[in-house]
């Protein structure tokens, strides 16, 4: 390898969400968190590198128009996938999150039906929640470990919910899905297609984990339906990827120009017009250079696979499908129900408290959800080997308790 994802980084005390938001205790080990989506590998070095050229300048003043960055992002489409994206398509954003919220804020009202697919990724419904519009959840499918799209309750509930004279007015859509792992095919995503044009629906499209492929799977974005074009807005970004969240910047993909020019003025009324300097640094120096870091760091999240899954093979247990992320998704009903646990979160909470290893409770991604550990493989073997460790003592543990 030309990287080293082996190396145990402290990030403790860094303002580290992931590590130094755990529980703690005096005379407690530091918890191992295999918990939030962010990684704990170093990123590709020419970002650091082009951190540390730039921060060597003493002035941080205004930044100009994002044109290199955006060069960057259609140069890695075009390399790495061969997919030509128009330039006026681009629009710079804080954040995938922030700019889903503003483009749930531009293309719906108060009041109005938003779709969501639990399980998902729970802010979704925070978004919906905080800016008063009506959550409307038809769930994913469960067949064994594979998750896919309940077809018949979709095309029923907005039916129902268009006679009714509430229809639904957006599907926030998870593409890669984030808890479940699962790449979402051609004829799916054409499926959401048909239905969105039948029944007047936006389709809002975070891709954030779309460059984090599995070997043998290919993403399919929305952006490569030309069906949804005039209906749709993608949302991605370096973050995830290169492990960037720290420093917020993403972008969203919008083809059809008067949804554009909507987005571009709710972005400029929330006055988003300066980049931040060194998210602009650091994302230009990623795609220019990142590929075969990623490359690198797709085999080690596999290894990781495998060795999570002998581990769950001792319990009887067994992880979904790791089509894309780094995220591994497991359900525990068996452990739950013969140990005594309340829930996912009874147990998250057990593990976290005193068997000292973190990770988070599937019931946050709402229905669908419940009994599940969401589990992040994004850390160097080690780590991981020791907080599956930590897991299997805790659960044995327990399991000898009168």
């Amino acid at each position: 390898m030309n990287y080293d994802f082996e190396t145990v980084i402290n990030r403790g005390g860094t303002l580290s969400l992931k590590w130094d938001a755990t529980h703690q205790g005096e005379g407690l080990s530091p918890v191992i968190p295999l918990w939030v989506a962010d990684m704990d590998f170093a990123v590709v070095p020419a970002v650091s590198e082009a951190l540390r050229a730039r921060a060597a300048h003493p002035v941080y003043g205004y930044t100009t128009p994002p044109g290199a960055y955006f060069k960057a992002v259609r140069a890695w489409h075009s390399h790495r996938y061969g997919r030509k994206i128009e330039p006026e398509h681009l629009l710079l954003t804080p954040t995938v999150l922030h700019a889903m919220s503003m483009a749930l804020r531009t293309f719906t009202s108060p009041g109005d039906p938003i779709l969501n697919m639990p399980p998902v990724y729970f802010p979704f419904f925070r978004m919906v929640a905080l800016h008063d519009r009506a959550s409307v959840e038809v769930p994913l499918q469960r067949e064994g470990t594979r998750w896919s799209l309940e077809a018949k309750a979709l095309e029923t509930r907005l039916t129902e919910a268009f006679r009714a004279g509430t229809p639904v007015k957006a599907l926030l859509l998870s593409n890669p899905q984030n808890p479940t792992g699962r790449v979402w095919s051609r004829d799916e995503l054409g499926f959401l297609a048909a239905l969105a044009n039948a029944f007047d629906l936006m389709v809002l499209s975070d891709e954030i984990h779309a460059d984090l492929i599995a070997p043998g799977k290919t993403h399919v974005s929305v952006y490569d339906l030309p069906e949804l074009a005039s209906r749709s807005v993608i949302f991605a970004g370096p973050n995830k990827t290169f492990n960037l969240a720290g420093l917020a910047i993403s972008h969203v993909l919008v083809r059809d120009p008067v949804l554009r020019s909507k987005l571009k003025r709710t972005i400029e009324g929330d006055f988003f017009e300066q980049p931040n300097l060194m998210a602009m640094t650091a994302a230009v120096a990623a795609y220019e250079n990142g590929g075969p870091w990623l490359d690198e760091l797709m085999m080690v999240i596999q290894a990781n696979l495998a060795t999570l899954r002998v581990f769950l093979e001792s319990w009887g247990l067994e992880a979904c499908p790791l089509e894309a992320t780094y995220l591994a998704w497991v359900d525990f009903s068996p452990v739950i129900g013969r140990l005594g646990f309340t829930d996912d979160r009874g147990l998250a909470r057990y593990l976290e408290e005193t068997g000292r290893v973190k990770m988070t409770p599937g019931s946050m991604f709402r229905t669908g959800g419940e009994n599940h550990l969401r589990i992040n493989l994004a850390t160097p073997n080690l780590l991981l080997v020791t907080g599956l460790s930590r897991l299997d003592g805790a659960l044995k543990a327990r399991q000898t308790q009168p």
